[in-house]
């Protein structure tokens, strides 16, 4: 019992000195290198990785469509489902509210509606997305 208590001492004061740092090197003044002209000393003190961070900061990227186009930049996409030279007065526009996936929904939904309008591999793909009750 004795060998167990004294072990365990022994752990717990390593462990208690393990966590505490260097403060005498935060406390020694940083020198200054000589050898270069007054003007451009620079400090010796290196940044160590517990002390410094990075923030990495990444541009966007620009948007695949045009939100502000009454049907998102893609007036040419539909119209190469559709048979009609123009696009139907009913043809739903583009809302900003929604993301790409609700407004493709959307036009499913109008595509599944007005199959007429479509040409033949566009509905073949629309009657397997929305097949027919």
């Amino acid at each position: 019992m004795k060998q167990v208590f004294t072990l365990s001492f022994l752990l717990l004061s390593l462990s208690v000195f393990s966590q505490q740092k260097n403060t005498a090197a935060k406390q020694a003044p940083t020198t200054t290198v000589t050898t270069q002209p007054a003007s451009q000393e620079t400090p010796v003190n290196p940044r160590a990785a517990a002390t410094s961070s990075q923030v990495k900061s990444t541009e966007t990227a620009p948007l695949p469509y045009d939100v502000n186009d009454k049907y998102m930049g893609r007036r040419a996409e539909f119209l190469n489902s559709m048979i009609v030279s123009e696009l139907p007065a009913d043809f739903p526009p583009y809302e900003k509210q929604w993301n790409l996936k609700e407004y493709n929904q959307v036009v499913d939904a109008y595509f599944s509606n007005h199959r007429d309008l479509l040409k033949d591999r566009v509905k073949e793909k629309i009657d397997l997305q929305y097949p027919k009750n």
